[in-house]
């Protein structure tokens, strides 16, 4: 049997060995971090705030600030408006859901982003999807 990766460096063989076409990516290729998490809105009351997970702005980080959206809607049968709020750094976002918002940091600053809802009439499971 014939050696295939005769001539090649040693990551260019392990590359055409494994089929990883990931070195085909821009080096500056951020990586996305996010999830998804489930709250209970009560009615007229704010829940306790959640936090969805670090965030940060700089000089490292492209065109120096970093974004994270935001995703809220109901996973129940029940279909009402609610309210949501969203802190970080020295930002407080007001919302009404279902729906979408960004938090935008800007500066030096390493902040958690956090997240609260309330109903305006019954208790409402709210779905919360996040991506930075």
């Amino acid at each position: 049997m014939q050696n295939a990766f005769t001539g090649l460096t040693l990551d260019r063989a392990v590359r055409a060995a494994t089929h990883d076409y990931r070195h085909r990516l821009p080096q500056n290729k951020i990586e996305r971090k996010g999830g998804v998490i489930s709250l209970i809105a009560p009615p007229r009351n704010w829940s306790q705030w959640r936090v969805l997970g670090p965030l940060w702005g700089g000089r490292n980080s492209p065109a120096g600030f970093r974004t994270m959206k935001v995703s809220f809607g109901i996973s129940g049968n029940f279909q009402s408006t609610f309210d949501v709020e969203l802190k970080g750094g020295d930002q407080l976002v007001h919302a009404i859901g279902p729906g979408r918002a960004t938090v935008v940091l800007t500066g030096e600053q390493m902040s958690e982003i956090s997240i609260r809802v309330r109903s305006h009439s019954v208790p409402l499971a709210i779905r919360v999807t996040y991506i930075t």
